[in-house]
């Protein structure tokens, strides 16, 4: 049904600035709690709103979303990673801390959480990006108090989302 969607039509009926699909992707989360908004309907797929993603450069979107762009996106999801979880963190050069909520399975539908792990580890990230692998001693849950949570995405189209302070319960080390 995804594929059949035309992407220049819903662009003209709901008025967005771009439209994409985002997907296919792998969760990598242990539970989400998304309160849902108004469900629409397009070309027989049923789509209920969880959020909006704010854009200081519409044109920054070329065929995904904009590789190692901080974006902000308006959402009251709540979403855990359970104690004992291994989660893949990237920090920005100015320190912020990330942790991937999702994975891509555009260029390869049989990638595994593994497989993903292993790969950003050998990846050229940008200067003064890195990236590791930590197990986590508590639940890490994600909820920014604000309502508008900060995400990146890196080089794969893997989708992280901002820890710390006005975004989860801790920060991971």
């Amino acid at each position: 049904m995804v594929r059949k969607l035309n992407l220049d039509v819903i662009k003209k009926e709901t008025g967005a600035l771009k439209v994409l699909i985002n997907g296919p992707r792998q969760w990598i989360i242990d539970k989400s709690n998304s309160p849902v908004g108004v469900v629409r309907e397009f070309n027989g797929l049923k789509a209920a709103w969880l959020g909006k993603l704010e854009l200081d450069n519409p044109n920054s979107f070329k065929s995904g979303l904009p590789e190692y762009t901080v974006m902000k996106v308006e959402r009251k999801t709540s979403i855990t990673f359970k104690k004992g979880t291994d989660i893949f963190i990237l920090t920005t050069p100015k320190g912020e801390t990330f942790a991937m909520k999702s994975f891509s399975l555009e260029t390869n539908p049989h990638l595994t959480r593994k497989q993903v792990g292993e790969m950003m580890m050998n990846s050229n990230l940008p200067k003064n990006w890195s990236f590791k692998i930590i197990n986590i001693s508590e639940d890490l849950i994600l909820k920014p108090l604000s309502g508008v949570a900060k995400v990146v995405t890196d080089s794969k189209q893997n989708v992280y989302d901002l820890v710390g302070p006005g975004y989860s319960n801790f920060t991971p080390q």
